[in-house]
């Protein structure tokens, strides 16, 4: 499985492994609908072991921050990850709500 889920007493970390692009979207996306139904105070985004990303990867994080409303802003870990930063600078974008770094 390419995304751990951790579930914490307040809070919800998103651990995302090796790979992050088409290859695994898929079963990432399965995997996090149950979220969909839980209620979310905090939400954590681990992107520090992403080896290998791409635009459909990058579309499964776009997706989680436009659906997912935990009650505090997104916690984005790992964006100084090379392979992460360099798709992002591609496409210009950045990752809204409060960055932590590694």
């Amino acid at each position: 499985m390419a995304v751990t889920i951790e579930r914490k007493a307040d809070f919800h970390i998103l651990v995302f492994h090796a790979e992050l692009n088409i290859f695994s979207v898929r079963d990432d996306f399965d995997s996090l609908q149950s979220l969909a139904q839980e209620a979310l105070s905090q939400l954590m985004i681990d992107l520090s072991a992403v080896q290998d990303f791409d635009s459909a990867g990058l579309q499964l994080l776009l997706y989680l921050q436009q659906t997912l409303k935990p009650e505090q802003p997104l916690r984005w870990i790992g964006l100084d990850n090379p392979v992460i930063a360099k798709v992002l600078g591609l496409f210009r974008l950045e990752l809204n709500a409060v960055a932590e770094e590694a």
